[in-house]
């Protein structure tokens, strides 16, 4: 299960950095698996808590590791 959530969360930084592209291409050949990725964990990740929302949006989105350090990640009881 973590794999997958891993795959799809590749595939949703990989959307985001090429959206513009996507978007181009929907019209085309309809929409790729990765925009529903991307569709389906922002709206998740909408109702989280703000920590949560933070590091999703700094690993994720900006591809930006190393701002997690600043994170209490012990607020989290699925990190070890």
């Amino acid at each position: 299960m973590h794999e997958r959530i891993r795959q799809e969360l590749d595939e949703v930084r990989y959307y985001n950095d090429n959206r513009g592209r996507f978007q181009r291409e929907e019209a085309i050949v309809g929409k790729n698996r990765a925009v529903y990725a991307f569709e389906k964990y922002n709206s998740l990740i909408q109702t989280t808590s703000t920590k949560l929302y933070e590091i999703y949006f700094e690993i994720r989105l900006k591809q930006n590791p190393h701002k997690i350090s600043s994170i209490n990640l012990t607020h989290f009881s699925f990190f070890p």
